[in-house]
């Protein structure tokens, strides 16, 4: 439909969007190695890391991890399985596993991208960024693009409050985004815009509006209407209701 200009799997990467996958300078991806619960240790520290730029205290991660164990057993599992996760990242030395004043940090080198933290930091710029950068906006949805935050690490509690967060963060913002003069007239960026919205939610309103004009009037009238059928079909199956909303008008 277009073509996503973002490079999927980048060396020395760590990606949450879509696929979980940390990949070292070689290419290798060094998540395979990973246990479950090392995974989950991870991510757990790495999540916190970038939302409140110190991390996570043992105490949190017994309540979430070893919760059903003593404070000593907690204390010995944590200790075990730092040390895994340090033994599995020995040869990633831009990342690393530290703690720092009662907290468990990831420390990323400057040289590693992280999407999901990108992503973050993108629509921080974005808000708050005078003037308004269209370029900004493009690697933003490029990224976006590639998926939902952790989408196959399931049934996790402590999870769910950051996917749920950062779905709704991107697509209010997106779709503030979408109504700049600078936006507006850029079709393939609002179908772009469109579809990673849709990714997180089949049934946005606003979306599929943005789609069903960027297509039709891109020229490309059957796909949109194509887009608005499988949209209503959606719509219909998961709300067992009619939507509203009219093709010819979304078109205008």
């Amino acid at each position: 439909m277009y073509e996503n200009i973002f490079e999927e799997i980048k060396p020395l990467s760590i990606n949450l969007l879509g696929n979980f996958q940390i990949i070292d300078g070689n290419r290798n991806e060094l998540s395979a190695n990973f246990t479950p619960i090392t995974m989950q240790l991870f991510l757990l520290i790495l999540m916190a890391t970038i939302k409140n730029g110190k991390g996570i205290p043992s105490p949190e991660l017994r309540k979430i991890l070893w919760f059903d164990k003593d404070e000593d057993s907690a204390r010995n599992n944590r200790n075990v399985n730092i040390a895994k996760l340090r033994a599995f990242l020995k040869d990633f030395t831009e990342v690393k596993v530290i703690n720092r004043e009662g907290y468990w940090t990831i420390e990323i080198g400057k040289t590693v991208f992280c999407d999901y933290e990108r992503v973050c930091i993108l629509m921080k710029i974005l808000k708050t960024g005078v003037p308004f950068n269209k370029k900004l906006l493009s690697e933003l949805v490029d990224i976006a693009l590639k998926g939902t935050l952790l989408p196959h690490i399931q049934q996790q509690e402590w999870l769910e409050p950051y996917q749920t967060d950062y779905t709704n963060m991107l697509i209010e913002s997106l779709i503030a985004f979408s109504k700049r003069d600078e936006v507006k007239t850029d079709l393939i960026l609002l179908l772009k815009m469109a579809d990673a919205i849709l990714l997180h939610d089949n049934i946005d309103e606003d979306a599929i509006q943005l789609k069903c004009h960027a297509l039709f009037h891109a020229g490309r009238k059957n796909q949109a209407l194509q887009s608005f059928n499988k949209f209503t079909a959606d719509y219909k199956y998961l709300l067992a209701a009619d939507h509203q909303l009219k093709f010819e008008e979304l078109i205008k």
